[in-house]
């Protein structure tokens, strides 16, 4: 099938393909009860906008292994079916950057713009909320500040999004009463006669909400609403062209519906491979609200657990028994990703990519039918295995990233889950210890990460119900913290989480990075038949094992970064570490490999080069950053005709990084609109590595040597787009590494950062102090000096960019430390000798003193120190005077002490860079780039294995502490201080 067949006259030959799916589907059904082999059905690239649910039968099966139907991306093409339709004729008629559609009678409740999720009108703005005063649930309102309802419309249909402990409500606002400084929200039904039913959880005063769905809270870029009479508004991002940008509006909630006959008469052996399944609705709320039970259910009747239901699911599977889902996409769904609802035996569901997903990611057994009559109603022996997920539980936050219910021997393994709200792994339904079919399930080799993000009582694999002969085993769990919008109202907060009635499961062997509970074993109705042992240390077998396998998906290092080749090969396929799939192909014969910036890179002698098939990842581009490292043959003049490096360029869209010129000296950054734009700068060097990026914020074109701007023209033209494929190396002779690009405009330091990774090899550690953890500080120099935080005397907090940074809180606590510490060095193994162990150096920190150092409580405050006491060895960067204001640099030789100071004048609440220099011949002192004292003196760094030290006694905030192993220059520093 392909987007340019036919389905009245195609044959369904690659020369008269098909066009739908549902077409496909009805040939397979004339041959296969005679299929002798696989039946192939090839999808062709490009996307297929569906407007009703392909429905597969028993009778469209196939008939035991090797005889299975196959749908299957044809080779290098990537086909999207998509649930949506495209909206187009935006008009701007009031001018004020608000543009409408009408989209006639057609509901949804998100809208997707170039390949990103846009937001549905709200306030306070996305990444903020309010908080609830109080509940009244005999006169069922909520009361909440007034100041927090501005522009509340209750004749429309507004809704009250809240965060309840371990789930959302959804409310739609009927009535507003302001009572002076307070209003009493009212709300339609069923939801709220629910929601004042006094269900759990628990309802409290400051639990966070925010308010949706109003065309008055429309005021800010990437917002929208869709009024009743079936006006679509949109406010577009800056340099965001209404005319070429991709906005689709989903209309279906269900994409493909798998549906067995009976439970003797399965559908069965029908496997999926490399198809991208996207744009799917879930309108329920819409008429009913939502009040959320847990992992995607939700209650549709007032008593407790009578009566329960749960959301559409893009690709739904009932009564099936050996199909197969593998290297699939799963993106932008209103409701689940992929289900496997009752009655499902045998499947598997493997090396999948799922993200953006309002509900639940992959769930087996959503009928959760306890002690079914029959037994083959209950889900066995699937095996969920290498699937990425991350950003499950967009909108309803109370889904999780996988989901069994009472499932009996299934495998949940190899898979990375990352970036949700609420759990990532969620085993067992029930909260009781009764006997039910859940049994022998298998949770291992799981790599968890920066789940819980929003509710809590939860955690990184949760389970509920007896389960005798469950595993939870050699999981990698880390990057779990109490949000701060949650992280008074109490509940647990773990890595594995023991709930209800869960009882016969072993847990062992998994590494758990600090978090507030390894494994929390709830005593309520459990029977304590759990086996718990050897989960407190860190051992690299099981962290460099968890998560997906090597002939999987890598995981998406981030959402921005869609393309990321690190050139390791100069055959086959270039694969595309970003985690979005968009692998290349070396083109030719004549490219080598050989040692680069960071592990291989490739020389291009001008011949060869790497085509990447287009993508919507890659077309759908408003703002980039393009960038790669380049060794250059020879002066670029005399390289071929238009060497370029990375090349999605025809003569009416795309982008190209290269020479823009022939025989000319110039690197430019261009993209195609109704006018080409393009910067350039010359580029001299032929033998050194240089850093080469173009950036496109919307109103700015710049690009960057070495981190540095060299050019920049003002533009904010819209990027016209097309098919073409994306080449790297294209017409270049000489050395390419790292090639990476973001659908956002790096900022100046983010882009520094990426060359400092590269270029400055003396940067032997940087601590940004701001990964939040609650006890792990991260060192992003590559050395793995990891520190450890004390929280007794540290607190994270952020600012209004939601930004972390390190509190520290003085007294006599060793705030951070860098240790051959056993729990971090067993993972994180530092060199012999000691990188941190330096004969020159520079010490660079930003602080914000909250009052002058003489008068914090500890008499000697330490900035970075890595002696011990008495002085005997090491480097010192503190006060150097009990109770006093002199601020110094402070060495150990063998001819002993060497300090210079100069005395500190804040009094507190600015921030000030500190920065301290050892050459071997003199020592100095800076503050903000300016040097205050130096000392003159020789003699080589005592050294022996105490632990440095970060912030010990100091009362303030730190951030970006940076050690060298050589003396930074006096404009160097000026370059990192203010």
């Amino acid at each position: 099938m392909a987007t340019t067949g036919n389905d009245t006259t195609g044959t369904g030959t690659i020369s008269l393909p098909f066009a739908t799916l549902e077409r496909a589907r009805q040939k397979v059904a004339t041959v296969n009860k005679t299929m002798t082999g696989n039946i192939i059905v090839y999808v062709r690239g490009g996307t297929y906008y569906q407007t009703n649910t392909v429905n597969f039968t028993t009778n469209d099966s196939g008939s035991q292994i090797n005889r299975c139907v196959i749908y299957q991306a044809y080779t290098n093409e990537i086909p999207v079916i998509s649930g949506g339709t495209r909206i187009t004729g935006w008009t701007d008629s009031d001018g004020d950057g608000i543009y409408t559609v009408n989209v006639g009678t057609n509901r949804f409740r998100q809208l997707y713009v170039n390949g990103r999720r846009a937001i549905r009108a709200r306030t306070p703005e996305i990444g903020n909320f309010a908080r609830i005063v109080s509940w009244d649930n005999a006169a069922s309102h909520i009361t909440v500040n007034t100041s927090d309802i501005t522009g509340i419309n209750t004749a429309g249909a507004a809704e009250m999004v809240i965060a309840r402990y371990w789930n959302q409500n959804r409310l739609r606002v009927t009535n507003c009463t302001v009572n002076g400084s307070t209003a009493d929200l009212e709300f339609k039904n069923p939801e709220s006669t629910i929601a004042f039913a006094n269900l759990p959880p628990a309802q409290q005063p400051d639990q966070i909400y925010y308010l949706e769905n109003s065309l008055s809270f429309l005021n800010s870029e990437d917002e929208w609403f869709l009024g009743p009479n079936g006006i679509l508004y949109y406010k577009p991002v800056t340099g965001e062209s209404i005319a070429s940008s991709v906005i689709i509006a989903p209309k279906i909630d269900t994409l493909i519906n798998l549906q067995g006959a009976s439970l003797s008469a399965p559908i069965h052996h029908i496997q999926f491979i490399g198809l991208t399944f996207a744009h799917t609705t879930w309108n329920t709320p819409d008429n009913e609200g939502y009040i959320g039970l847990q992992a995607g259910f939700c209650h549709t009747n007032a008593l407790q657990n009578v009566k329960v239901a749960n959301m559409k699911s893009g690709v739904v599977a009932d009564k099936a028994d050996s199909l197969l889902f593998e290297n699939n996409t799963f993106a932008h769904m209103g409701g689940q990703a992929l289900t496997l609802y009752s009655a499902c035996h045998s499947n598997t569901i493997r090396g999948n990519l799922v993200y953006d997903i309002s509900g639940n990611g992959i769930s087996v057994d959503m009928a959760v039918v306890l002690n079914p009559a029959d037994s083959r109603t209950t889900c066995s022996d699937n095996n969920i295995w290498n699937n990425y997920l991350s950003d499950c539980a967009v909108d309803y936050w109370g889904s999780v990233g996988i989901f069994g219910g009472y499932v009996k021997n299934t495998a949940v393994a190899f898979n990375e889950v990352a970036y949700m709200p609420y759990t990532g792994i969620s085993i067992g339904w029930g909260w009781m210890a009764d006997a039910n079919p859940a049994m022998t399930n298998s949770i291992q080799y799981n790599h968890i990460h920066h789940v819980m993000n929003l509710l809590h009582d939860g955690g990184g694999i949760y389970t509920l119900s007896k389960q005798p002969g469950t595993l939870i085993m050699n999981n990698y769990i880390h990057d779990i913290r109490r949000s701060r919008w949650t992280e008074d109202t109490g509940g647990a907060l773990a890595a594995i989480y023991l709930d209800n009635g869960s009882s016969g499961i072993t847990v062992s062997n998994n590494v758990i990075l600090p978090v507030e509970h390894r494994v929390f074993n709830h005593t309520v109705h459990i029977e304590q038949t759990n086996y718990i042992s050897n989960n407190d240390s860190l051992r690299s077998g099981v962290v460099d094992n968890a998560g997906p396998q090597t002939n999987y998906l890598p995981s998406i290092i981030s959402p921005e970064l869609i393309g990321y080749w690190k050139m390791e090969t100069n055959t086959g396929v270039l694969a595309d570490s970003s985690g979005y799939r968009n692998n290349g192909t070396m083109v030719g014969t004549t490219a080598t490999k050989a040692a680069g910036l960071c592990g291989n890179a490739v020389h291009f002698d001008g011949s060869a080069y790497v085509t990447v098939p287009s993508s919507p990842t890659l077309t759908n581009l408003q703002q980039f950053t393009i960038c790669a490292w380049i060794k250059p043959d020879m002066v670029l003049s005399n390289l071929s005709t238009y060497p370029s490096l990375v090349h999605k360029q025809s003569a009416t869209g795309g982008y190209l990084l290269g020479c823009l010129y022939t025989n000319d000296n110039r690197i430019g950054m261009r993209f195609r609109s109704t006018a080409t734009q393009q910067t350039t700068y010359y580029e001299n060097s032929s033998t050194n590595w240089i850093h080469v990026a173009g950036i496109y914020d919307g109103t700015h074109l710049r690009i960057y040597r070495n981190g540095v701007l060299e050019s920049e023209v003002v533009t904010s033209a819209a990027i016209t787009h097309d098919t073409t494929a994306l080449k790297l190396g294209y017409n270049f002779k000489g050395w390419m590494d790292e090639v990476r690009i973001y659908n956002e405009a790096l900022t100046g330091s983010d882009l520094q950062t990426l060359v400092d990774m590269k270029m400055d090899t003396s940067l032997i550690a940087r601590w940004p102090m701001d990964n939040g953890h609650p006890t792990l500080l991260s060192d992003v120099s590559g050395n793995r000096s990891f520190g450890v935080i004390d929280p007794s005397a540290t607190d994270w907090f952020t600012d209004s960019d939601n930004q972390y940074h390190l509190e520290f809180q003085g007294g006599a606590a060793n705030t951070v430390i860098v240790a051959d510490d056993p729990y971090i060095q067993e993972f994180y193994p530092l060199s012999n000798p000691h990188p941190l162990q330096v004969t020159n150096y520079t010490i660079s920190a930003w602080i914000m003193p909250y009052t002058n150092f003489a008068s914090m409580v500890c008499g000697t405050p330490i900035l970075v120190s890595k002696q011990d006491f008495p002085t005997t060895n090491g480097y010192h960067l503190g006060v150097l005077g009990a109770d006093t204001d002199d601020l110094g640099n402070r060495i150990l030789t063998g001819s002993g002490v060497k300090q210079t100071t100069y005395p500190e004048t804040s009094t507190g609440g600015s921030w000030i860079h500190v920065a301290g220099t050892y050459n071997g011949n003199v020592l100095i002192i800076y503050k903000n780039g300016v040097e205050q004292s130096r000392l003159t003196t020789t003699g080589l760094i005592q050294h022996n294995a105490h632990d440095l030290l970060i912030g010990y006694g100091f009362e303030g905030i730190m951030r970006d502490v940076r050690i060298y192993n050589r003396a930074l220059s006096a404009t160097e520093i000026q370059i990192l201080g203010p």
